[in-house]
């Protein structure tokens, strides 16, 4: 079953939150639809989180790092998403032996499933893989989806979608999402149209976490496009750039604290 995501404060924050608790371990089985190849995953029954970090996709230590997430069938690569219907499954026995999926077999999980969405949607199933799957690409596989162009435009045209139907209380933190995700790329005026847009908003009129974080991601894309200030080649120095400035102004807490 696909949960859809609410993106209220407290979900916003589990992307934000780190956790440090003991968490229990579970063993999977798993068989892959396409080839029946069996193998297992790591779940739990256990997971608490707390504390936060100013960097939206940011995966810092937890209790449960060894859950397996979009489990991913090991010879074929096919990232099992969601469960497949008989038709899909038939359909997909060709697609994993065509050139064009054979082609992307090393690429990230998340943009493995992206394709394979696609390639299902294009032969009427519903869509799967959106903006919820895609942000999650970006936390829990980062450092294969933050460099590419390709994916990074995924989120935002997932984002865009996402808005047209989302609450109207929901928009403003799937804009901030949006401007992060702009944000790592360089595109820094992108950023910034988003986060102007959520100044603007009725909805984030009131909520303390918006009006204090959104200000100071705005500042800071400023701050870049003007003066460069730090590379876009290294994330991790624009992350730095990142702290001082929202510690110089002060939006710590309460508001960015997990839950």
């Amino acid at each position: 079953m696909i949960v859809k995501w609410k993106w209220t404060s407290a979900a916003l924050l589990m992307f934000l939150s780190t956790a440090s608790h003991a968490g229990i371990a579970v063993q999977e089985r798993k068989i892959c639809p396409v080839g029946g190849q069996k193998f297992e995953t790591t779940g739990t029954v256990s997971c608490t989180t707390y504390g936060m970090s100013q960097d939206f996709f940011l995966k810092g230590e937890s209790s449960c790092d060894f859950v397996t997430r979009l489990p991913q069938c090991p010879d074929n690569k096919l990232p099992l998403y969601k469960e497949f219907t008989a038709s899909e499954v038939k359909l997909l026995e060709g697609y994993l032996a065509s050139e064009d999926y054979l082609a992307i077999e090393g690429r990230s999980r998340f943009y493995i499933a992206k394709k394979v969405d696609d390639f299902l949607v294009a032969n009427g199933s519903p869509r799967v893989m959106d903006f919820t799957y895609l942000i999650g690409g970006l936390q829990h596989d980062r450092e294969r989806n933050e460099g590419d162009s390709e994916y990074r435009q995924w989120v935002l045209d997932a984002g865009t979608a996402e808005i047209g139907t989302a609450d109207a209380g929901d928009v403003p933190y799937i804009r901030m999402l949006m401007a992060y995700t702009a944000y790592l790329g360089g595109e820094f005026d992108a950023a910034s149209v988003q986060l102007s847009a959520v100044r603007g908003d009725a909805a984030a009129k009131g909520n303390a976490f918006v009006q204090a974080y959104a200000p100071m991601m705005l500042n800071l894309t400023g701050m870049h496009a003007i003066n460069c200030v730090c590379s876009i080649k290294h994330p991790a120095s624009n992350m730095q750039a990142h702290r001082s400035l929202s510690q110089s102004h002060g939006y710590g807490s309460p508001y960015m604290r997990g839950v």
